[in-house]
């Protein structure tokens, strides 16, 4: 049966090595909770409901956590190794993976940074892959929460300078070079700074809210 799919990109949770920018306001065990946190904000949000036609897989680094991330985090399709390279190769494998599954059509990746990314956001991506080649999901620091692919584009993700602000510009920049047609989806938020997490508060272990 033909199926969408979403792709979750995702780290092992583990101190130090996660939500590095937010740790150095607020410690690296807190900052691990809020992470933890995140993850669970995913599939709660994103997890797909009876009505829903895709499904959702994750891509988790380093890959041989990937058996006790399932374990941790059940409800995922299937859990699979990140691989090697910078950002940009690792999403061009998911997606290409995403795209392998039997009857695959259209193949979206997210990130567990952006609180308030759910069903609504995905089912918007799927549409819009029915007229456009790729679709992207900004945020307002210059790169993207999301992306979804119709068929394979290697060239969107060439010569970009991954982790600065210009990610989404050159992007849209290559596909545009590339005749490839996109989408823009409305821009949310990230979670990298204390500012952001009080914004979130939501995603404040209870027992360091501020009585």
């Amino acid at each position: 049966m033909p199926a969408d799919w979403v792709g979750l990109m995702a780290k092992w949770p583990e101190a130090g090595m996660v939500k590095t920018r937010l740790a150095a306001e607020i410690g690296e065990q807190l900052a691990l909770r809020v992470y933890c946190r995140l993850l669970d904000n995913v599939l709660a949000r994103c997890s797909p409901s009876e009505s829903d036609t895709y499904r959702l897989g994750c891509f988790v680094t380093p890959g041989q956590k990937c058996r006790a991330f399932a374990e941790r985090f059940p409800g995922y399709a299937f859990c699979y190794p990140q691989g090697e390279g910078n950002l940009g190769q690792r999403m061009q494998a998911a997606l290409a993976h995403l795209l392998a599954q039997p009857g695959a059509k259209k193949a979206v990746l997210i990130g567990a940074d952006i609180p308030l990314l759910g069903r609504e956001q995905l089912r918007q991506a799927f549409e819009e892959l029915d007229s456009h080649d790729v679709v992207w999901g900004p945020t307002d620091d210059g790169g993207y929460y999301l992306i979804g692919v119709s068929r394979w584009h290697e060239t969107i993700f060439n010569d970009i300078d991954w982790g600065t602000e210009k990610v989404l510009k050159q992007s849209m920049e290559a596909a545009e070079r590339s005749h490839v047609s996109f989408s823009l989806l409305e821009p949310l938020h990230d979670l990298d700074t204390v500012d952001d997490l009080a914004r979130f508060d939501f995603l404040v272990p209870e027992d360091r809210k501020k009585r």
